[in-house]
């Protein structure tokens, strides 16, 4: 059970970095044109 939860709680974090990821693409993206 801990495992589930601590294997639950990597993908979120691993979720949150993408998503950051992203907005950082975004805004260079921007930033060019």
């Amino acid at each position: 059970m801990k495992y589930f939860s601590r294997k639950r709680k990597d993908s979120e974090f691993r979720n949150e970095i993408i998503f950051r990821d992203l907005s950082a693409l975004k805004e260079s993206l921007k930033a060019e044109f």
